[in-house]
């Protein structure tokens, strides 16, 4: 009952905080897809939001995958139903999003771990989220996602209408957070683990049936296979050949537009929450430039050329400077442990920091629930595993899959509780 007050307590407060601010919410690349869908230009940027492109270039609208495609129909809903007023809507379900996430780990965390796991489980979560729901609507609902695949998961009822359940929740949080798609494996796989095989297979199908039209949409656009969305290449080339510019120039034949002296402070310098990079931006402009200057004779390259591009070169980067991206990878880890709502350097130590180290004693081998704590951790060390080379700029690249952050951190704060209870043990 304690740890739903709490929730309910924290719902209140945003919506409150919400009205207070007046349902202001700014949607980004989503909202420019989703104001082009209304004007019947479809899924597409126009030219002068459209990244990879300038404004130059002939077309006024370009075909995109650079969005998610669900929170951008639902940001396409609210303003065609509510016009300018859509804040309210959009901001309105994110909240309700959070909290609903937190409701569902509540009684996840009481039923697999223990009673008084619940409010703990629940402080950790929103301590760490605080204010992010006003800012991003499409972390809230995979959050919201994740929440129900972990309860899923530790149930792992046999049968293929769970499966087929569990199949429908993991298509449609793929389709709010591409980033987790190396859960379309990894799902199926641990259902199949605490099921059987064939449930496993359902969960796998159901999930690629959700998706597929999306993919297919992809390939008639863009002529090539494109599964979630563009934009990994960019983000993949400015954590690996950009930053590894700045401490290393001599590894690019031009270097980028600053110079940092090690890898923490390259990735401390594109970091940003709520406040625009000013570094990340230089950073991108020499970025696009590059890239501008590389299509040469083929400036009508679509999204996913260019993206592709960028990709090809970060992956050749990589492999000839092993030792740099290992560093880089390593401040990146760091970054998403400790980069969170109210820190703006890789020192900050928020409830979100300590979330996130509590998680990580819940990954040592002690026995106490191993199982449901093993269930939580692969996924999370499956999508933690990205940001060795992707970086982590905003703490909502992290917040998706911070109700598993917190289901492990509320396991290790009950296990520390067990055993000051029995006390010190002695021998004979």
């Amino acid at each position: 009952m304690t740890a739903r007050a709490i929730v309910i307590a924290y719902g209140a407060l945003l919506l409150a905080w919400m009205v207070a601010i007046g349902g202001r919410y700014q949607g980004f690349e989503a909202e420019a897809v989703a104001r082009s869908l209304l004007a019947g230009h479809g899924f597409a940027f126009p030219i002068d939001d459209a990244w990879l492109f300038w404004n130059d270039e002939a077309e006024t609208y370009v075909p995109t995958a650079w969005v998610d495609p669900l929170q951008t129909l639902i940001h396409a809903a609210a303003l065609g139903l509510l016009g300018e007023q859509a804040g309210y809507a959009i901001l309105t379900l994110a909240i309700l999003a959070t909290a609903g996430a937190a409701w569902i780990l509540a009684g996840t965390a009481a039923r697999h771990l223990h009673p008084l796991a619940a409010p703990l489980a629940v402080l950790v979560l929103l301590g760490a989220v605080a204010h992010t729901p006003l800012v991003t609507l499409s972390a809230s609902l995979a959050m919201l996602g994740v929440s129900l695949l972990l309860r899923q998961m530790l149930e792992a009822r046999r049968g293929w209408r769970a499966a087929a359940c569990t199949g429908g929740v993991l298509g449609f949080t793929l389709m709010l957070w591409s980033a987790l798609q190396p859960w379309l494996l990894l799902v199926p796989g641990l259902w199949g683990w605490r099921t059987r095989l064939r449930d496993g297979v359902v969960v796998g199908v159901v999930a690629l049936a959700v998706v597929t039209p999306w993919m297919l949409r992809n390939v008639l656009v863009f002529d090539t296979f494109v599964p979630f969305r563009t934009g990994g290449g960019q983000i993949l080339h400015l954590g690996t050949v950009g930053l590894g510019g700045t401490i290393a120039p001599q590894t690019v034949v031009d270097p980028p537009p600053w110079q940092a002296a090690t890898a923490f402070e390259a990735v401390t310098r594109v970091l940003g929450d709520s406040t625009f990079s000013r570094d990340r931006a230089r950073l991108e402009a020499w970025q696009h430039e590059r890239l501008r200057r590389a299509l040469g004779n083929d400036p009508m390259a679509n999204e996913a050329e260019r993206d592709a591009w960028l990709r090809r070169e970060a992956l050749a980067y990589i492999l000839e400077n092993p030792g740099l991206t290992a560093a880089l990878g390593v401040a990146k880890l760091w970054a998403l442990l400790v980069h969170t709502p109210g820190s703006r350097r890789l020192a900050g130590i928020t409830p979100g920091a300590v979330a996130a180290f509590l998680a990580l004693l819940a990954l040592l081998p002690w026995r106490w629930c191993w199982r449901a704590r093993l269930v939580a951790a692969v996924p999370l060390l499956a999508y933690g595993a990205l940001f060795v080379l992707i970086t982590p700029y905003f703490y909502r690249y992290r917040m998706p899959v911070e109700p598993l952050v917190a289901f492990l951190a509320a396991a290790t704060l009950m296990a520390f509780a067990r055993r000051l209870r029995r006390g010190p043990t002695t021998t004979q």
